[in-house]
């Protein structure tokens, strides 16, 4: 009788390492989806954060450059006609006499699904353009005006208010269905001292 030496595996030592690779391969695949996803959804969160830094610098320019236009919201000289905060549109007086005017609107966004957007206009409403890119959408936007009189007001004895103004801005901002499946929301806010001191 020969004695054959069959070098070779068996069928079930073949099953087990076929199982055993499937499952690494499984799990890899898994790992990697995961971290694909995880990371499509931080670059969403990234780029909503950082469109709302922008638009908040961009407001902040704006107020530092300018100052409140307290006219705009009423009487001056009349306590019942200061500002109720929050206010849904800031409104500025330029250097050059300018008004400038930023407020959450939904006509002049970049795209339909980009609606409601943060418009301004430099020209007391004639035209305005949107600090919103398209991808992005405005949940909330709210401005807090400090003092509510106006402190460059002189009534004849005082003036109104001694409190330099500031301007603090809360915006809420996410993305759409144009940047992605998976929506991203950031809320931040900013206080912005006016530097115009007219006394």
């Amino acid at each position: 009788m020969k004695n054959k030496n069959n070098k070779g595996f068996t069928l079930m030592e073949m099953l087990v390492v076929l199982a055993v690779f499937s499952t690494f391969v499984i799990m890899a695949t898994d790992l990697f989806l995961t971290v694909n996803r995880v990371q499509r959804e931080t670059q969403v969160s990234e780029r909503v954060l950082s469109e709302n830094r922008s638009i908040l610098e961009t407001i902040a320019q704006e107020v530092r450059q300018s100052r409140v236009d307290y006219k705009a919201y009423g009487d001056p000289a009349n306590p019942a006609d200061a500002i109720v905060s929050p206010v849904g549109e800031l409104k500025l007086l330029s250097a050059a006499a300018e008004k400038v005017l930023i407020k959450k609107d939904s006509t002049f966004c970049p795209s339909a699904l980009s609606t409601p957007c943060v418009v301004v206009s430099r020209d007391n409403g004639v035209s305005w353009a949107s600090m919103t890119p398209k991808g992005i959408r405005v949940i909330d936007m709210k401005f807090i005006v400090s003092p509510a009189l106006d402190p460059f007001y002189f009534n004849g004895t005082d003036y109104l208010s001694s409190e330099q103004p500031l301007v603090t801005v809360i915006l809420n901002l996410e993305s759409t269905d144009e940047m992605g499946k998976k929506h991203a929301q950031v809320s931040n806010q900013t206080s912005i001292a006016v530097r115009a001191y007219e006394r």
